[in-house]
């Protein structure tokens, strides 16, 4: 039986503080995580301007640092053990006055999936069901959408180079890149310093981490899960509960990461070269060009693209004709670049069949998404659905989105005969944002 959730608050001590200082607060979220989840603390309920936000975790009376950065007004962190931690936030202002609170977190040693489908419902939700709510760009998990606090792993990892692997799994050193070989291997809970490959069928990669590093050969450097290496034809791919981002870079960084500081192209965080059968749930991948190129059902996960390289696409997520179909079930997908899509579907190697966007939370590029008829109507033949969206728009995080969702607008190259399309709203104040060119649902 799992153990109840909550963070129960102590008593906040701020010795030498006046009324007029500072005031720390914060929330974690999840309340009570699992032994490797990411946690978020939040201090932004603080009173305290131009202030100094250092987190620690009391040990034996003693404070102790929380990773290697332990500074600013959010912190996300993985708790190695479980237990009750006695988390410390110290809030100091420009005068040298500091105000100090201490949660208590219980931390669990397992947990099932997270339940991510949002409290809220676009318009026209069936009586009975909950009403929607706006502004769910600003914080996704306050809503139900994926973001950072509930995509991911969720029990502790071991090293790779190091783990133990199973029989049709091996770590290729020159290449930093785990390599899938065998039909029917599974790996779990992994935390790998490189890249994986995958040239066998129904391979399930799980609860891991993939830190995508530079300065190694191809498809190290440019993909964090290349499915399809040296065989194309691969099959039945599962992958559950990733992180995959990039390990030069902090992935809570939502700014558009310098190119001029990669030292080798990072893509992709999946790149499916053909796999038609391959499903994806509870993704977090961020730091690359494009966070998923290829078919593939993606469903509870975020993507969020943000390399921008001269004559370069960005989308955080691309079919380019690889194959079918596209389906993407209830998830955050965010392209902060003022470049190409959110979404886009071009018919550049192949036509563009079934395609599934229903029920995700979507920002960016130049458009939010693009439907596939880039070359002519001729190649896509769909069945296109388009439903349930909630589009965002405007300055709701710290650079801002575009007033139209897209730099440019909403849509574009649509086939309408091939096009159903319904029930798309603004995330700020949940109307309808006006659908694609196309049938109605």
């Amino acid at each position: 039986m799992l153990l109840v959730a909550g963070v129960l608050a102590l008593a906040a001590t701020g010795a030498g503080v006046a009324r007029s200082g500072p005031k720390a607060r914060f929330k974690a979220t999840p309340k009570s995580p699992v032994v490797g989840q990411r946690v978020k603390l939040d201090a932004s309920a603080s009173k305290c301007k131009r202030c100094r936000y250092q987190w620690r975790m009391i040990r034996g009376g003693k404070p102790h640092k929380l990773g290697k950065k332990s500074r600013g007004k959010v912190l996300r962190y993985r708790f190695r053990s479980a237990g009750v931690k006695r988390i410390r936030l110290t809030v100091t202002d420009r005068k040298g006055k500091h105000y100090r609170r201490t949660h208590k977190i219980r931390v669990l040693k397992t947990a099932g999936a997270p339940t991510l489908r949002a409290p809220g419902a676009p318009p026209g939700t069936p009586p009975g069901q909950s009403a929607p709510r706006n502004g769910c760009f600003a914080d996704p998990s306050a809503c139900g959408y994926p973001d950072a606090d509930n995509t991911g792993p969720t029990t502790a990892l071991q090293k790779v180079p190091g783990a133990s692997l199973p029989s049709g799994a091996q770590w290729d050193t020159g290449a930093h890149t785990l390599r899938i070989t065998g039909d029917n291997v599974t790996v779990e809970n992994l935390d790998i310093a490189g890249a994986v490959t995958v040239d066998g069928d129904n391979a399930t990669i799980r609860n891991s981490r993939i830190a995508v590093s530079n300065g190694c050969s191809s498809p190290c450097g440019s993909s964090g899960i290349r499915l399809g290496e040296t065989d194309a034809t691969v099959t039945g791919t599962v992958l559950q509960n990733l992180d995959i981002v990039t390990a030069e870079k902090d992935p809570s960084n939502d700014n558009p990461l310098d190119p001029a500081t990669i030292d080798t192209k990072l893509d992709h965080g999946v790149r499916n070269n053909g796999d038609l059968a391959v499903t994806a749930d509870h993704l977090y991948i961020k730091g690359f060009a494009g966070a998923w190129k290829g078919p593939g059902t993606i469903e509870n996960s975020y993507l969020f693209s943000q390399l921008a390289f001269d004559g370069d696409h960005v989308e955080a997520y691309l079919n380019g004709g690889e194959g079918n179909p596209t389906i993407l079930d209830h998830n955050t997908i965010l392209n902060p670049v003022a470049q190409t899509a959110a979404i886009s579907l071009f018919n550049d190697f192949g036509g563009i069949g079934r395609v599934d966007v229903v029920d995700n939370l979507l920002a960016g590029g130049g458009y939010v998404m693009y439907g596939g008829a880039k070359n002519g109507t001729g190649n896509v033949t769909g069945p296109i659905l388009i439903k349930g969206n909630r589009i965002a728009r405007g300055r709701q995080d710290s650079h801002g989105y575009y007033s139209n969702g897209g730099e440019i607008g909403l849509w574009a190259e649509f086939n309408k005969d091939a096009t159903r399309a319904c029930g798309n709203y603004w995330d700020d104040n949940l109307k309808a944002t006006g659908s694609p060119d196309s049938t109605r649902c």
